[in-house]
């Protein structure tokens, strides 16, 4: 486990092979701490209420990844499902996210059209339906003439005072903006 921490790319497929030690290894380490420290170790206020904490949150961390979709994406999906019922133009320059390896239909709306451009400076802005911009590329958002309102993000804006390391350009992440 030691070596996971040096090394630089992780992965949490390394781990599995020592999840199934993970119990083992805890009952030894406080048995070893018990031993060397106090025997009434467990008995101590602040480790129970440490194992009492720790059970909570991550009953809470359960609960919350159980009832969330596996895959991240279906947030913005259900985002445009939902909020734009009528017809819809759907522009992307490089990424349209309801293509993978196949085009994705079961969470798309019979009148969201998906338009591919080569630049955002081909924007049809006089359509006669609600229009929208998606790309993960949000600095491209700047050459954009129209007005526009970002109405999704697949990170909140809080999230933003959490950028050590400029760990956010290496993510997968999808703006939507809507175009008046």
């Amino acid at each position: 486990m030691f070596i996971h921490f040096i090394i630089g790319h992780k992965e949490i497929r390394f781990l599995f092979p020592v999840i199934g030690f993970l119990p083992i290894m805890i009952i030894k380490s406080v048995e070893i701490i018990q031993t060397k420290w106090n025997e009434a170790f467990p008995d101590n206020k602040f480790v129970k209420t440490f194992a009492k904490l720790f059970w909570v949150v991550n009953i809470i961390f359960l609960i919350i990844i159980a009832f969330s979709p596996a895959d991240s994406q279906i947030s913005l999906y259900d985002k445009l499902y939902s909020d734009y019922k009528g017809p819809v133009i759907l522009y992307y320059t490089s990424d349209n996210p309801y293509h993978r390896v196949l085009d994705i239909n079961f969470y798309k709306r019979a009148n969201l059209e998906i338009v591919k451009l080569d630049s955002v400076n081909n924007l049809d802005l006089k359509a006669n339906r609600k229009q929208l911009f998606v790309t993960k590329d949000k600095s491209i958002v700047n050459d954009i003439k129209a007005q526009k309102k970002i109405i999704y993000s697949s990170f909140p804006n809080w999230i933003k005072m959490l950028d050590f390391n400029n760990w956010m350009a290496r993510t997968n992440c999808w703006y939507v903006y809507e175009l008046y």
